[in-house]
C-alpha cells in the first residue's frame, strides 16, 4: 500500500505494510466468531482497552469474557485514529506522520473507545460486495478508477436492449413471414451461447464474490471466448443476409442489427477481455513473490495489447467490409485506459514502468483508431464498404 508523507517540505513517499489492518480484520472477526459460540445473544459493544489489554481483573461477565479474548497489538493499534473522517493518520514509528485513504481502513467500525461487532447475524446476501469494492481490496497496478466498472452496467445495457430487439422480432412479419424466421440473421446458435455465457456471468460473479479468484479467472475466459463466437457469428449471418433486407424494404434493420447486435456484443466482448486481464493480474499477484508482484500487471498488459492489435487488424484488413460499423470496442478500451490512468497517476508521476507501459498503449491504441477513422473514410467515400445509400455494399 502507498502511503503518502503529511509533510509538504517532504514530498516522499513511503510503504505502509497492509499486513497490519489485514491483521486487525483477522482478529477481530474470529473476536465475533468465538462471541457468536460461546453466547446465545448479540454482543452489542465491546470496550476498546478490554479487547486490548484482556483485561482480567474485573469480574463481570463482560470483563471475564474480554480476557480469553486475542490480544492485539497495542504499539500499533494505540496510533490508529479510525473516525469517520476523509483521511486519518497513523504514526509509521518514524517523526512523520502519513496519510492513508478510507479505503485502506479495516472494514469494521471503530468509534474512539469502542468496537462495534455485529455477531449472530449471519449475512444471506448472495453477493456480499460489487465488483468494485473487491477490485479495490485487491490493488494492482491494474485496477481501474471504481466509476469505470459502471461499463457493466453499459453492457447489461446493451444486451438487454439486443434481447428485447430479438424477442420484438418474434412478431414482426414481412412478406416472407415472420422476421424471425427470415432473414435468418439471429440465428439459434447466437441464442446457444448467449445463455452459456449468462450462466457463466452468475457463475464467476459467485466466485469473484468470494475471492476464488484462480478459479474465476478460468470461467471468465471461457467467457470471453462464448461472446467473441456470438461476434463472429453475428458478423457472418448480417452480412449473409444483408440483401435480403434490402428486397424486404426493411434496410433500416441492417442498421438497428449494427448497433444493437453486432456493438453490442463487440462491447461485451472488449469489456471481457479487460475484465479477464484484470482477473488475472489480482491472481497472479496472489501466487507471485512480492519483488515480482509487478510482473502480474505487465503480462496481464501485454494480453490485452495482443487482443487489442489483433482485432485492429481483422476490422481494417480481413473483414473491413463486415467490422466497418463495429467501434464499441474503442469506446470501452479508451475509458479503462482512462480509468488505470486516473487511478494511478501519483504512480505514473513517479515514472512507476507498469504505468508508463499503460500510458504507451494508450497512445498506441489513439495512433490505430485514427488510422482506422482514415481507412474508414477513404473506403466510404469510394463505396467501397456499406454507405448510407447502400445499407449492404455494392
Amino acid at each position: 500500500m502507498i502511503i503518502e508523507n503529511n509533510d509538504r517540505s517532504k514530498r516522499t513517499r513511503e510503504y505502509f505494510p497492509i499486513e497490519e489492518l489485514e491483521y486487525i480484520n483477522k482478529i477481530l472477526f474470529e473476536i465475533a466468531i468465538e462471541e457468536a459460540e460461546e453466547q446465545t445473544k448479540v454482543i452489542q459493544e465491546v470496550n476498546l482497552p478490554m479487547v486490548y489489554n484482556g483485561d482480567d481483573d474485573k469480574n463481570d461477565s463482560s470483563s471475564s469474557s474480554a480476557s480469553s479474548l486475542p490480544r492485539i497489538r497495542t504499539d500499533f493499534m494505540d496510533n490508529i485514529n479510525l473516525n469517520k473522517k476523509r483521511s486519518s493518520v497513523i504514526d509509521n514509528g518514524d517523526d512523520d506522520a502519513v496519510l492513508v485513504s478510507e479505503k485502506t481502513r479495516p472494514a469494521t467500525s471503530f468509534n474512539n473507545s469502542e468496537i462495534r461487532l455485529s455477531v449472530g447475524q449471519p449475512n444471506h446476501k448472495l453477493f456480499k460486495k460489487s465488483t468494485a469494492q473487491i477490485s479495490d481490496e485487491n490493488p494492482s497496478e491494474f485496477t481501474p478508477a471504481s466509476p469505470t466498472f459502471s461499463i457493466w452496467g453499459l453492457v447489461y445495457t446493451w444486451q438487454l436492449v439486443f434481447l428485447v430487439y430479438s424477442i420484438v422480432n418474434i412478431w414482426r412479419k414481412t412478406d416472407d413471414g415472420f422476421l424471425y424466421i427470415h432473414p435468418y440473421t439471429l440465428h439459434a446458435a447466437i441464442f446457444i451461447l448467449f445463455i452459456v455465457n449468462m450462466f457463466l456471468n452468475s457463475f464467476w460473479l459467485i466466485l469473484w464474490d468470494r475471492f476464488k479468484f484462480g478459479l474465476s479467472a478460468c470461467v471468465i475466459y471461457v467467457m470471453l471466448t462464448t461472446i467473441v463466437g456470438i461476434c463472429v457469428l453475428d458478423h457472418i449471418f448480417l452480412w449473409q443476409q444483408r440483401w435480403d433486407f434490402i428486397q424486404l424494404n426493411i434496410s433500416g434493420d441492417i442498421w438497428a442489427m449494427c448497433f444493437i447486435a453486432l456493438n453490442g456484443h463487440a462491447a461485451y466482448s472488449a469489456w471481457l477481455l479487460v475484465a479477464a486481464s484484470l482477473n488475472l493480474t489480482i491472481w497472479l499477484k496472489r501466487k507471485l513473490l512480492v519483488n515480482f508482484e509487478g510482473w502480474a500487471t505487465t503480462f496481464s498488459l501485454i494480453l490485452l495489447s495482443i487482443g487489442i492489435i489483433v482485432y485492429w487488424i481483422l476490422e481494417n484488413f480481413i473483414f473491413p467490409s463486415q467490422m466497418a460499423y463495429t467501434w464499441s470496442p474503442w469506446l470501452i478500451w479508451f475509458l479503462t485506459f482512462a480509468g488505470i490512468l486516473s487511478k494511478h497517476r501519483r504512480l505514473l508521476l513517479q515514472k512507476s514502468f507498469n504505468q508508463i507501459f499503460v500510458l504507451t498503449i494508450t497512445c498506441v491504441c489513439f495512433g490505430l483508431f485514427i488510422i482506422r477513422v482514415i481507412l474508414f473514410s477513404i473506403r466510404y467515400s469510394r463505396e467501397e464498404i456499406p454507405t448510407g445509400l447502400h445499407p449492404a455494399g455494392l
